[in-house]
């Protein structure tokens, strides 16, 4: 959830990141990014890891047995799909909620003023 403190932050991170400018920077700014880790961190403790290998990798760096269950896919193009169609709903049902409301209230304001004007509480100064 969005506070007056995450946007200011989000926004600074994105200017010292992205030098302001996320289309033109994200590639050089994750490259950067993964050659500071590389630089402090020792080879033989770096794990450079792609989710889509699965178990294997993971399991050999930290010396342990693969634990026998499918390895997890959360982010496929399907459910990744799935998410955005129910934020755009949500987004969509937040924004007819409010055009309702906006709606309604000129419907009365219009209404209330129809009345004052017929009872000569309200004058045309045409």
């Amino acid at each position: 959830m969005h506070s007056r403190w995450t946007r200011p932050a989000f926004k600074r991170s994105w200017e010292i990141l992205f030098d302001g400018d996320f289309p033109k920077n994200a590639k050089s700014g994750y490259e950067k990014h993964y050659e500071h880790v590389r630089s402090l961190v020792p080879q033989d403790r770096l794990l450079e890891y792609h989710v889509q290998d699965g178990w294997e990798p993971l399991c050999k760096f930290l010396n342990v047995d693969h634990p026998g269950i499918e390895f997890p896919r959360g982010n496929t193009t399907e459910t990744l799909q799935k998410r955005f169609e129910a934020a755009l709903k949500l987004t969509l049902k937040a924004i007819f909620q409010r055009l309702a409301v906006l709606g309604i209230g000129m419907v009365l304001l219009g209404y209330a003023s129809l009345l004052l004007y017929g009872r000569g509480m309200l004058h045309s100064s045409y």
